[in-house]
């Protein structure tokens, strides 16, 4: 009975940190978070490189055509 416990308790603790990590879509591109931010996409509205998953769940399309998004030289 208490190895089971032990079993259940750590499955549950892990469940709980894989939640709370993985709430945010890691968005690099700081233009196209700044394209989803005046979309009304990204709630949080802060160039952090992260949206919510909870904005994105529902999305279908983004429209870019009026955006224009610069190549990065390195």
């Amino acid at each position: 009975m208490k190895k089971s416990q032990t079993l259940i308790s750590t499955v549950l603790i892990f469940l709980v940190i894989q939640l709370a990590i993985s709430q945010y879509t890691t968005i690099p591109d700081v233009a196209f978070e700044q394209l989803l931010i005046t979309q009304s996409i990204d709630s949080e509205g802060t160039l952090d490189g992260k949206v919510l998953i909870s904005d994105l769940t529902l999305i279908v399309s983004v429209n870019i055509s009026s955006h224009i998004f610069y190549k990065a030289q390195f």
